[in-house]
């Protein structure tokens, strides 16, 4: 199945009858795994090494945070966010044994305890709050489907659309780096999660290094319950929409120093708090 279509509707019927397909997969078994990350943060890396275990299965469901939430559309807002049990667990009902789905939710009490209760393994993906903030830059400016491309073009230099990332925006609704950082913060300290670092899974190709990549996979095989062999070859992102050139530290390369002084003390600190120094 194609990875990169530009067109919304082609993608989402591709996406529908494959949705189809996985859900008749009632037979299969092993754990229910969610992969769950900031938008742009290494979710697309996790899933390209899932695919490669042959006791899971991509469901291709993907969690939007204004489908499970109770206040409707505006899901996107920080102060308008309800989290949808009802919701979210008739999603999840369509999910098989031994298959995997993703989403970019925030953290909320509820939400975890719907895994747990649903007997949910769970992967969050962090990765360098600068990495994330260059990777969303080149993939709103590049992808004409996003919600947010016209606006984001119609911006009067590359220095504004990082500006916007950066502090956010009111209409349409983009969320600052510390407001976002700080909603998904939750999820590096919550029992029962599996945290992993983008930076610990790219391995020599992503500028990090292979025996880290290698324990970081065991790691992550034990948690699932998955025997220690079950991954089939070593991971290599396929071609993606989502996915760019997949390496650590490359926010250098677009934020000059001029750029990084629009960061606020506030968003060093919540820099810091994710786990990452600049």
């Amino acid at each position: 199945m194609a990875h990169f279509v530009q067109s919304a509707a082609i993608r989402n019927g591709l996406i529908s009858l494959y949705r189809i397909y996985a859900r008749a997969q009632v037979w299969r078994k092993g754990p229910r795994v969610f992969v769950n990350s900031i938008p742009k943060a290494g979710t697309h890396l996790v899933t390209s090494w899932l695919d490669r275990i042959p006791q899971l299965q991509n469901s291709r469901l993907w969690v939007r945070k204004r489908f499970v939430n109770a206040k409707g559309e505006y899901g996107e807002r920080l102060g308008d966010y309800e989290f949808d049990r009802i919701a979210f667990d008739s999603q999840l009902a369509t999910v098989r044994n031994g298959q995997f789905f993703t989403g970019h939710l925030q953290s909320v009490p509820e939400l975890l305890a719907a895994l747990h209760e649903g007997d949910v393994r769970t992967i969050f993906v962090k990765r360098h709050p600068l990495d994330v903030l260059v990777s969303q830059f080149h993939y709103i400016k590049g992808l004409r489907r996003h919600s947010k491309h016209g606006f984001f073009m119609g911006l009067g230099s590359d220095d504004d659309r990082i500006d916007v990332l950066i502090r956010g925006n009111n209409e349409p609704h983009i969320i600052g780096m510390a407001d976002q950082l700080r909603a998904y913060h939750g999820w590096l300290e919550a029992p029962g999660v599996f945290a992993v670092s983008f930076e610990d899974l790219v391995g020599e190709r992503g500028g990090g290094t292979d025996a880290v990549r290698d324990r970081t996979q065991a790691e992550m095989l034990e948690f699932l319950g998955l025997p220690a062999d079950a991954l089939r070859e070593k991971a290599t992102p396929a071609a993606s929409a989502t996915f760019r050139k997949g390496r650590m530290n490359a926010w250098a390369e677009l934020l000059t120093s001029d750029r990084l002084s629009r960061l606020t003390d506030d968003d060093r600190q919540a820099i810091h708090e994710f786990g990452y120094d600049i």
